[in-house]
C-alpha cells in the first residue's frame, strides 16, 4: 500500500482536520470536497455538474446513489465514485 493510500476504515489526517469518504456520512452532513481519487474523466464530469475542489456540499440522501446539494442543485453520484471522494466536514459535526 503507498502511502498515499487511504484505508476505508480510518480518517485521513490534514491540516483541517480529518478526511472521510462522501460515502460514509449521513443525510444533513455538510462537508468540503477535499480529495477526489477519481479518473480524469469522471473529475471532468462532476466538474462540469459543479461538485469542484473545495466546493461546500450537503448530504441529502446517502446511499446509492449519494444524492448532495450543492448551492441549489441536487446531483446523484455513484457510491463507487462517493467512496472516493475524501471530505471534511463542516461545523464540527462528526
Amino acid at each position: 500500500m503507498s502511502a498515499n493510500a487511504v484505508n476505508a476504515h480510518t480518517p485521513a489526517k490534514s491540516p483541517q482536520g480529518p478526511m472521510v469518504s462522501l460515502a460514509q456520512l449521513s443525510s444533513g452532513a455538510r462537508c468540503r470536497i477535499a480529495v477526489m481519487q477519481l479518473q480524469p474523466a469522471d473529475t471532468r464530469l462532476l466538474n462540469a455538474m459543479g461538485l469542484t475542489d473545495h466546493c461546500e456540499l450537503c448530504v441529502c440522501r446517502p446511499g446509492e446513489p449519494c444524492i448532495v446539494r450543492i448551492n441549489c442543485t441536487r446531483l446523484g453520484i455513484a457510491g463507487s465514485l462517493a467512496r472516493k471522494i475524501l471530505v471534511h466536514l463542516i461545523d464540527g459535526q462528526d
